[in-house]
């Protein structure tokens, strides 16, 4: 994104999967609350939305996706409600 500006962002519902594509442009290189986290302003130019066709894929759906774990949530959840914060202001 720092590169060229370009976002794609996926997000997935359990019979949707939508693609966000934008222009990112940075507004700061380090957020205040965790400086390994740039703050970007994305403007969203597309968005794409592939549903499974229940004609064509009968009772498809998205069965899987990305899980995180974090063995240490402690620290984790202090940063997590600075960022938030920093983000809404």
């Amino acid at each position: 994104m720092r590169r060229n500006g370009i976002v794609t962002l996926s997000t997935f519902d359990l019979r949707v999967a939508y693609a966000i594509k934008g222009r990112a442009q940075e507004i700061r290189r380090q957020m205040l609350s965790t400086p390994r986290n740039c703050m970007l302003n994305v403007v969203v130019e597309q968005v794409l939305v592939d549903e499974a066709d229940p004609v064509l894929e009968p009772g498809a759906y998205i069965a899987g996706g990305i899980t995180y774990v974090s063995p240490e949530l402690g620290p984790e959840r202090t940063w997590r409600s600075d960022i938030l914060k920093e983000l809404m202001d």
